[in-house]
């Protein structure tokens, strides 16, 4: 929520999006993490969306390979190795193209949150 000045002053609600996405090579835990971020977000009555394959199909500015995320969705996939919503060693920050289309490509999608899980290059990409 915002408040845009003027003549007069209007509040104005956007209802936004948490992403999560995961980089890198498969690692403990990260189920969990999927699971324990979207129950949180969930509770708080915000939408959250697992984005597949880290940012591999962002970078193509290709905003299909989503997942909705839901408590029902994810309360059991800690018992489960691997990743929940696939992950992907693609950094964006390689190439100015990739990273625009990645940023594009969240905004396409109305998020305004993104959670990213992995090592030191996905902290990079994602800052």
């Amino acid at each position: 929520m915002y408040s845009v000045s003027g003549a007069r002053d209007v509040t104005v609600t956007h209802h936004r999006n948490v992403a999560i996405l995961v980089g890198g090579g498969p690692a403990p835990g990260i189920n969990s993490v999927i699971m324990a971020a979207t129950i949180r977000a969930q509770l708080e009555g915000i939408d959250v969306i697992g984005i597949r394959d880290g940012f591999e199909w962002l970078m193509q500015g290709n905003i299909d390979h989503i997942t909705p995320l839901t408590i029902d969705g994810v309360s059991r996939i800690h018992f489960r190795g691997g990743s929940h919503i696939g992950i992907s060693r693609a950094n964006p920050t390689l190439d100015p193209q990739h990273l625009e289309n990645a940023v594009i490509s969240l905004l396409r999608l109305n998020v305004s949150q993104l959670i990213t899980i992995g090592g030191d290059d996905m902290a990079y990409s994602a800052m």
